[in-house]
C-alpha cells in the first residue's frame, strides 16, 4: 500500500475485509485512518487510538493455550465511534493466534485490525460462524483458512417466515435479544441474500429514510441457484457452530399472482430450518395459512412452532399469547423498523423459548 498521511475506508464489504484494510493501513504507516458509513454524518476515526483493556462492556477476551479469542459483544448496544476513545480495547504482544469474532460494525473490525497490527500480532483470524473455516487476515498467512478449533455442535435453526413488510426483521432482532440471555452463542442471520436488510439501513431509517431506501435498492441482486445454495450452506455451518441461529427468511416472489412464497430452488434454504415461526398480518388474515400451505408442499409443516399475527406497527411493542397447545398462537404490535422499546417483548418471548426448548432450565 502506498504510504499515505490519511486514509478513508468506505463501501460495501464484509467486516473481515474492513479488518484487513485496517491492518494493512497501519502496517503501511498511514497516520490517520477513518471509516465512512452511510448512516453516520462524519467518518469514524479508527486510528490513531489508544491501546486499552482486553475486556470491557462491548468486548471480551478469552485465553486458550495456543490462541486468544477476542469477541465483540455489541448486541442491544447503540454505539458510536467515541467508544474507541472512552473504552478502548487492546491486544497483548505474544506469539498466540488472535481470533476475532462477534457481530459488530465494520468500523469496529477496522479498528481491531489496526490495533492488532500495532500490537505485532502475526496470525490474525476472523471466525465467521457462517463459514466452515477461520479466515486468516494477518500478514504471515493472509488469505489462508484454518479449521475451527472449537468442537462442532448440533445447534438449532429457528426460521422466521412471513410476507414482505410483516415485520420479520424487527421480530428477528427482538427474538435474538430475548434468547441471548439464555443461550451461550446466538446469531441473527439475514437469509435474504438478494435483498438484505443491513444494520446501517435500519439506523438510517430514523433520519434519512429516502436515502436509506435508495442505497439499499442499489444493492439488490437477483436470486440464483448458487446464491440459494450459499445461504443453505451458511445455515448448515451456523448449526454446527452455534447453539441457536435466528434465520430471517426471504418473503418470496409477490410480483406473481398468486404470490410464490417459496419459489423453485428456495426450498433448499427452508429445509435447513429446524423450527418455523410464521408471522402474519391482521389486515391480511390469509397470510398464515398461505405459508402453512407452502411449507406443507415441502413436508415442513410439522416444524411450525408458532403463529403470530402482527398489527398496529406504530403502536407500543407488545406480545400476548392466546393459545399454547398444540402450538403457540399470539398477537404482536409495534413491529415498525423505526420503533423503539422492543425490550418490552423480551419477557413474553420467553414463552416461545420454552416451547422450542422444553428441556431448558431457566
Amino acid at each position: 500500500m502506498q504510504k499515505l498521511d490519511s486514509l478513508e475506508i468506505t463501501g460495501k464489504a464484509p467486516v473481515w475485509l474492513y479488518c484487513r484494510a485496517g491492518w494493512e493501513a497501519v502496517r503501511a504507516g498511514v497516520r490517520h485512518i477513518s471509516v465512512s458509513k452511510p448512516d453516520e454524518n462524519e467518518p469514524i476515526i479508527i486510528w490513531p487510538q489508544p491501546a486499552g483493556k482486553c475486556s470491557g462492556s462491548w468486548f471480551q477476551t478469552t485465553e486458550h493455550e495456543m490462541w486468544t479469542q477476542f469477541q465483540f459483544t455489541t448486541l442491544g448496544k447503540k454505539l458510536d465511534g467515541t467508544i474507541l476513545r472512552d473504552e478502548p480495547f487492546g491486544f497483548a504482544k505474544n506469539d498466540k493466534m488472535l481470533v476475532l469474532s462477534g457481530a459488530a460494525a465494520v468500523w469496529m473490525y477496522a479498528a481491531a485490525g489496526a490495533q492488532a497490527c500495532a500490537a505485532g500480532v502475526k496470525d490474525l483470524f476472523y471466525d465467521d460462524p457462517r463459514r466452515a473455516n477461520l479466515i486468516c487476515l494477518g500478514h504471515e498467512h493472509a488469505g489462508e483458512t484454518l479449521p475451527r478449533m472449537s468442537e462442532a455442535r448440533r445447534g438449532l435453526v429457528i426460521g422466521i417466515v412471513g410476507d414482505p413488510n410483516s415485520g420479520k426483521s424487527v421480530f428477528s432482532g427482538a427474538l435474538e435479544e430475548s434468547f441471548t440471555c439464555r443461550e451461550p452463542s446466538i446469531w441473527k442471520f439475514d437469509c435474504d441474500a438478494a435483498s438484505p436488510t443491513p444494520r446501517w439501513y435500519l439506523s438510517m431509517l430514523q433520519n434519512a429514510s429516502e436515502k436509506a431506501k435508495e442505497l439499499r435498492n442499489g444493492q439488490k441482486i437477483d436470486w440464483t441457484t448458487e446464491l440459494e445454495e450459499l445461504v443453505a450452506g451458511s445455515l448448515r455451518n451456523l448449526r454446527e457452530t452455534l447453539s441457536v441461529t435466528i434465520a430471517d427468511l426471504p418473503g418470496g416472489n409477490h410480483k406473481l399472482d398468486p404470490p410464490k412464497r417459496i419459489p423453485p430452488g428456495r426450498e433448499v434454504i427452508m429445509r435447513e430450518i429446524d423450527r418455523f415461526v410464521i408471522l402474519g398480518r391482521a389486515d391480511k388474515p390469509a397470510i398464515i395459512e398461505a405459508w402453512r400451505s407452502e411449507l406443507r408442499k415441502h413436508g415442513l409443516e410439522d416444524r411450525v412452532a408458532a403463529e403470530i399475527i402482527s398489527s398496529e406497527p406504530n403502536a407500543a411493542p407488545s406480545l400476548t399469547w392466546k393459545q399454547t397447545e398444540p402450538l403457540l398462537r399470539g398477537k404482536i404490535t409495534g413491529l415498525d423498523r423505526k420503533n423503539s422499546g422492543l425490550s418490552a417483548l423480551r419477557e413474553p418471548l420467553s414463552l416461545l423459548y420454552s416451547a422450542i426448548f422444553p428441556d431448558a432450565k431457566e
